[in-house]
């Protein structure tokens, strides 16, 4: 905790400029897909059945598309909680990590997310039960069905807190095993702990004296 509090509002920034590069790589994704739509509906005129499925076509590759640049972009926070990288060198390291490993990421995230669905499903059966109570009486307006949604909606995000303290850290978790399983395998990464100086002092006099020992002796 002494080590990484300096660095929050590194943690902070990186989540911001990786949501920023995102947001970048969906708009365009969005604007090509409406181009492509639009010149092609001018072409076919009101064959609604082939727009529909180009549509699900483009919908499905911008998906995988998204899915890609994400998962390149998956873990700014280690590279600056282990090597102590700025922000902008967190994400070119994240990149780099993540070169031609896309597919392993991916898989390792998905298995993570289906994991942690059954608690946020959890969190949103109030609300989504309510809704479904009260569906007929919302299309009409009534007040009584409206103050149960809210109610059910406040249930939900109360929910949300204590589930989002467990599985924080299961993603952290699973973020730092995947990041070392990354280094190991792009850099040899040798994951033995050894002990630093500077943590443990006694430990690092011990050494120095057997160095001044072994030095005499010779």
């Amino acid at each position: 905790r002494r080590l990484l509090s300096p660095r929050i509002w590194r943690f902070f920034w990186a989540q911001v400029l990786v949501a920023l590069l995102l947001g970048v790589v969906n708009f365009g994704l969005s604007t090509v897909q409406q181009i492509v739509l639009s010149s092609v509906s001018v072409i076919l005129g009101n064959q609604s059945v082939l727009i529909g499925l180009l549509f699900m076509v483009l919908y499905l590759i911008s998906t995988a598309v998204y899915a890609w640049f994400a998962a390149r972009w998956s873990l700014p926070e280690l590279p600056i909680a282990v090597e102590n990288a700025t922000v902008s060198t967190s994400i070119t390291r994240n990149w780099d990590l993540t070169q031609g490993q896309t597919m392993r990421v991916l898989t390792v995230l998905f298995i993570g997310l289906l994991v942690t669905l059954p608690l946020y499903i959890l969190a949103f059966l109030p609300l989504g039960l309510a809704l479904i109570a009260t569906a007929a009486s919302l299309a009409i307006g009534d007040t009584g069905a409206i103050i149960s949604v809210v109610t059910a909606l406040v249930l939900s995000l109360l929910l949300l807190l204590p589930i989002g303290l467990l599985v924080t850290p299961f993603w952290q978790t699973l973020k730092a095993v995947l990041y070392y399983d990354l280094r190991s395998r792009r850099e040899g990464l040798d994951l033995r702990l050894r002990p630093r100086p500077d943590l443990h002092p006694d430990r690092g006099e011990v050494s120095e004296n057997r160095s001044e020992d072994r030095s005499g002796e010779s």
